[in-house]
């Protein structure tokens, strides 16, 4: 809202035609901003219904969020979200949107459509490495030293500019480097955030790459009893995930009829207390719809059946890896070091022994002597 005194009734007519600009252009952008916030929650939601990531630690240490994650069970899609470990709602934040800035994009662009409608010109997807980051969040393996940092992969966001001209950044997984506001002016992103733009392509792209790999791994063959097929578990997740943000885009479009809307335009024009009150009731149909057809799938047995009960058993380990067990619990009691500086210690040694080797082969390349195996050097 602009607010601003006149000197006389005159003065006011005269200076209407250029302050109905500049209310248009406040109320405009504050809609935007009142848009992006729904779109952020309505993406937490639809997350925690399909995450699929087994954590069994998660602690914050030197700046970054580590996510110890777990052993899967064969079978497992989806786990339960690990309320229990944490905590804070930005470490919550953090860990849904953890490398989802791709899911953004493409499961929630008919809901990030419909939210927009009438406040942009246009929408951009961009692609682009990141830099200043306030803090990262990294997965680490349960079997080693092996990481998944966030800063290490190229991140994805929507370009919005208005009719004014006036650019923002829709960067709903920004959570997992810091940074928990879903929206901001185009020029501080680029200034603050960017190191260099890899990548720009229209609206929708990244929903057409979805569809693409969908197509590819999922099929349904109609001779034999209608059956679905879908190849691997990595396409069982992906499957899955279409159809639940199928829910989100049914959902909102069933409560827009209940309401008689076509977009959202009107309610993100309300007051601020009639808005929240609309948003609330938005948010809570969309996400009984996706946990009713999460528990319908559950009960169909297509999810599993330890789904929603807590972790499922973990599979036995292997001969290998139960000596790497003992080789680095006898390690930690003889050193009194933890775990972490056991493995880096370890990893340490085998490159120094692989690196000797190479050495050696080197050597016996040019004096003709038997190669011996990276075992004997």
């Amino acid at each position: 809202m602009v607010t601003v005194h006149y000197c006389s009734k005159d003065c006011q007519v005269a200076d209407w035609p250029v302050h109905k600009l500049l209310c248009k252009a406040s109320s405009t952008r504050r809609s935007l901003y009142r848009a992006a916030d729904t779109i952020q929650k309505a993406f937490l939601l639809y997350r925690e219904v399909v995450f699929d990531k087994l954590f069994t630690k998660i602690e914050e240490k030197n700046g970054l969020l580590l996510l110890t994650e777990g052993l899967y069970a064969r079978g497992d899609i989806f786990v339960p979200f690990p309320e229990t470990l944490v905590k804070t709602k930005l470490d919550r934040q953090a860990i849904l949107t953890h490398l989802t800035c791709t899911d953004v994009l493409g499961w929630m662009h008919d809901f990030i459509d419909k939210m927009l409608v009438g406040f942009f010109a246009r929408l951009e997807e961009y692609s682009v490495k990141g830099k200043n980051y306030r803090r990262s969040t990294v997965v680490v393996s349960p079997r080693g030293p092996d990481v998944n940092d966030s800063r290490t992969y190229q991140h994805d966001l929507l370009k919005i500019t208005l009719p004014s001209g006036e650019a923002y950044a829709l960067d709903i997984a920004s959570a997992q480097y810091g940074y928990y506001k879903p929206i901001i002016p185009w020029a501080d992103f680029l200034y603050w955030r960017v190191e260099y733009v890899m990548a720009i392509r229209p609206f929708g792209s990244c929903r057409l790459d979805f569809q693409k790999e969908l197509d590819k791994n999922v099929s349904h063959d109609k001779k034999i009893q209608g059956k679905l097929f879908i190849t691997g578990l990595d396409a069982s997740i992906f499957y899955y995930n279409n159809e639940f943000s199928t829910g989100v885009n049914r959902s909102s479009n069933e409560w827009l009829k209940r309401e008689g809307l076509k977009n959202f335009s009107t309610v993100l024009r309300l007051t601020l207390g009639e808005f929240e009150e609309k948003e609330n009731d938005l948010l809570g149909h969309i996400e009984k719809e996706l946990k009713d057809y999460r528990d319908y799938l559950v009960g169909e047995g297509q999810l599993g059946k330890k789904f929603g009960k807590g972790p499922a058993p973990l599979p036995p380990l292997s001969k290998g890896e139960k000596l790497l067990a003992e080789l680095i619990e006898a390690e930690k009691s003889e050193t009194g070091n933890s775990v972490e500086e056991v493995v880096a210690n370890m990893m340490k040694r085998a490159e120094a022994l692989t690196a000797n080797w190479k050495a050696k082969n080197n050597e016996n390349v040019r004096t003709g002597k038997e190669i011996p195996s990276i075992e004997k050097a």
